[in-house]
């Protein structure tokens, strides 16, 4: 996961760990989960909520990250698209 500021607003980015630097697509959609954006930290799922709570802007990829998200806010499930087959969602807080 990494945090990134953009004027008033705290963007968290989390990934799945072997999602790091890959390149996702579906044919029409793609993706890059890129280190400059999702690598930082690694944190266990259970440390990411201080941050979840902290985040103006929630941006996660992965099947691990996501359901961590739809478990604890299941209104997020919503949300979801399918990149090929894995889930991303982005959650705008504020």
């Amino acid at each position: 996961m990494k945090v990134h500021k953009s004027g008033n607003d705290i963007i968290l980015a989390v990934c799945d760990r072997e999602l790091l630097g890959k390149k996702i697509s579906d044919g029409k959609l793609k993706i890059k989960v890129s280190e400059g954006f999702y690598g930082g930290k690694v944190i266990r799922v259970d440390e990411l909520l201080e941050y979840i709570f902290s985040a103006t802007i929630i941006n996660v990829i992965g099947i691990n990250s996501v359901n961590f998200i739809s478990r604890h806010f299941p209104q997020v499930k919503d949300a979801v698209i399918w990149i090929g087959d894995i889930p991303h969602v982005q959650i705008i807080t504020a």
